[in-house]
């Protein structure tokens, strides 16, 4: 991509260095074209957005850190089971339909966005007005909405839990999404019809891979201050804050999703499971069996190398072969020692 720089700073720095900030790229060197219909451009800067290299410096990961630590801190990591797109309403190529961080440049989740998804959780499990008034809080001046109490005891709260931004673990990979714009003439109402004589106009855009763990960090206000409120609400002292913004959140990621496009598939979590233990194999096959048990068995000079051998026929993995053993020798005397190291008696 061409630069356009002053004379003298070119002078002065040489050659433009190569650009390692995702979000420094996609604020200051996308790639405008004077056609408005021209996707070249846009297409070339979305694939220089998602295939280029770019660091994300040790800051991500001490921040992931930093929040799990803070005080109180309620940690849930997700799985992306499908792309997600988030900040997709920005109409300019600079947005990308992603929130990118200033610092790292990684695609993150705004705690704005958490602090949304959870309270569609709260609707979902069916959660009491006055909880859900004290977990979120509420602004001055709003129309009365269905699941928050009629009478709110003061003009304003915040809630009693800070949603945190939520990030990446790692760095996480971007694709190229295409979505393809249909009849644009007639939802522009440039045409009262909707002919299929138009040209479809594919539209790219980046999402989040796939697969990516997201950590989502809640962390409750003071006892004091959510305690008065919770007095004045008529919350339960039982009632968990923590507790249930976590169970909120982490359903409403599950059947609801987060971001754009969440009913076309995008943007939907699962937890993690925990990685499956690597599958054990036998130390056996039928050749090995045969030289290391069934030769040395019928050769008495070889047993103190064949008893080292009949421990292995205790691991779980080599199970068949132990039972394989204990045929051979069974009702057989002279064998008795031998079965006992097997059977560990």
């Amino acid at each position: 991509m061409p630069w356009a720089l002053p004379r003298d700073t070119l002078t002065t720095v040489g050659s433009p260095p190569r650009v390692g900030n995702r979000s420094l790229f996609a604020d200051k060197f996308a790639e405008f074209a004077d056609d408005p219909d021209d996707k070249k451009a846009r297409s070339g800067t979305i694939q220089q957005l998602t295939e280029a290299g770019f660091d994300a410096g040790p800051a991500a990961g001490v921040r992931c850190q930093a929040f799990a630590g803070l005080r109180s801190a309620v940690v849930v990591r997700m799985k992306l089971e499908a792309r997600l797109i988030v900040n997709h309403a920005g109409g300019v190529i600079e947005n990308a339909g992603l929130a990118l961080d200033r610092n790292s440049g990684l695609p993150y989740i705004p705690g704005s966005t958490v602090k949304g998804i959870a309270r569609v959780g709260a609707s979902l499990a069916g959660a009491q007005p006055a909880e859900i008034a004290l977990v979120f809080g509420w602004a001055p001046n709003r129309k009365q909405e269905p699941d928050l109490p009629g009478n709110l005891p003061v003009p304003a709260f915040a809630g009693a839990v800070a949603f945190l931004s939520a990030w990446p673990v790692g760095n996480p990979a971007l694709e190229r999404e295409v979505v393809t714009v249909h009849h644009r003439a007639y939802y522009e109402r440039r045409q009262k019809t909707a002919l299929d004589n138009e040209q479809p106009v594919p539209n790219e855009f980046p999402a989040v891979k796939a697969g990516t763990e997201f950590q989502f960090v809640l962390v409750p206000l003071s006892a004091g201050r959510a305690g008065a409120m919770r007095d004045k609400l008529g919350v339960s002292a039982g009632f968990d804050i923590g507790a249930a913004a976590r169970e909120w959140l982490t359903r409403a990621l599950r059947e609801h999703g987060v971001g754009a496009k969440t009913a076309a598939g995008y943007g939907w979590f699962e937890e993690p499971q925990p990685a499956a233990a690597p599958e054990r194999t036998s130390d056996y096959n039928e050749a090995s069996f045969k030289n290391a048990i069934e030769r040395r068995l019928a050769r008495r000079g070889e047993w103190n190398l064949l008893r080292e051998e009949l421990q292995k026929l205790r691991k779980p993995e080599n199970a068949v072969w132990k039972e394989r053993f204990l045929a051979l020798t069974r009702g057989k005397k002279a064998y008795k020692e031998l079965r006992a190291i097997v059977e560990g008696s």
